[in-house]
């Protein structure tokens, strides 16, 4: 398998998508930039996955904080309480599954001898049209605390597999859309990765001095002959 150096493999992709950075913007946030690339790709949708990690304590937390805790986030997430728990030592975690006609919602909280997590993913399948209702309730639920992530995935297909000229019009046409410039990333016989940066979102992750607000990945499945699009910010969380 050919590995290519990310800076030579960028030039073609440099050339087309440097200059919107100096156009004027309106700002946009994640699911903003995610949502409005990955239709410009017109690739079909197949997922949408949103995904919140915070310290929401300095401290551990007791049995009846942690469940007290537990029954707050679950009210502001809509959903009934009804957790399971696992406690080993001090360690003690709450978590909660629920499918709902419009998502799947998981939740965890997880309480150490030092320090206390919240993690939420939630799914949701190609008809996401209560999709910024829940990116806006995660939002929401991460809020209060100072320590937190949050990021977004959408994840589609095209049919077959792509060859090169394909694969870099997908992700020329989906940084042009953000006005984004091209980071870093890898690009084989089998993976292409990608992240970049635009100045139309206020919020970025720092990497290694560099600021990354998008991340674009496409991967050809043999099994389903298709290739996967994951459209990702600031970064792609899953695998792929």
């Amino acid at each position: 398998m050919k590995l290519r150096s990310s800076i030579v493999a960028f030039y073609g992709v440099l050339f087309l998508i440097v200059f919107p950075l100096f156009q004027n913007h309106v700002k946009m946030d994640y699911y903003e930039i995610v949502t409005k690339s990955f239709t410009a790709t017109n690739a079909e949708r197949s997922a949408l996955i949103i995904k919140g990690w915070a310290k929401i304590n300095l401290t551990t937390l007791n049995e009846n904080q942690l469940e007290n805790e537990f029954k707050s986030i679950t009210k502001k997430l809509n959903m009934p309480f009804n957790p399971t728990k696992e406690r080993y030592g001090d360690f003690i975690k709450y978590q909660q599954v629920f499918d709902t006609d419009s998502a799947l919602i998981e939740i965890s909280l997880q309480s150490y001898p030092s320090e206390t997590y919240l993690e939420t993913i939630i799914t949701l399948d190609s008809n996401y049209q209560y999709s910024k209702k829940y990116y806006s309730r995660v939002q929401e639920l991460l809020s209060p605390y100072s320590q937190k992530d949050l990021g977004i995935t959408l994840i589609g297909t095209f049919k077959g597999l792509l060859n090169e000229e394909e694969k870099q019009q997908i992700i020329n046409t989906a940084f042009q859309s953000v006005n984004a410039l091209l980071v870093e990333g890898i690009n084989t016989d089998s993976l292409i990765s990608y992240s970049g940066y635009t100045e139309s979102c206020p919020d970025y992750l720092l990497v290694a001095g560099k600021k990354i607000n998008i991340g674009i990945g496409l991967r050809y499945h043999i099994l389903d002959n298709k290739t996967y699009l994951n459209i990702g910010a600031p970064l792609i969380f899953q695998e792929y």
